[in-house]
């Protein structure tokens, strides 16, 4: 009948890849030229050579994101006291 309510959906939610958030923080990003900015290239070849982004692992991007980030703390300027 036109009154009935909607039925559920027949597809689950899907959560959201957990790489993607990742990716995303690194997009228009600066990295340093050398081996961060190499490796941020080869993943993100890796990304885009298929629909899946079957060759990135999670484990992979969380390394680069650490990494990154050690290498913004040894270039801050250490406070006078």
């Amino acid at each position: 009948m036109a009154n009935e309510p909607e039925t559920a959906p027949s597809q689950p939610f899907q959560p959201a890849d957990p790489r993607l958030k990742l990716v995303k923080r690194f997009e228009n990003r600066y990295l340093p030229k050398g081996e961060l900015r190499d490796r941020w290239k080869a993943i993100r070849a890796k990304w885009l050579a298929d629909e899946s982004h079957s060759g990135v692992t999670l484990e992979e991007l969380k390394a680069l994101k650490a990494d990154w980030a050690k290498a913004r703390e040894a270039r801050k300027p250490k406070a006078k006291v």
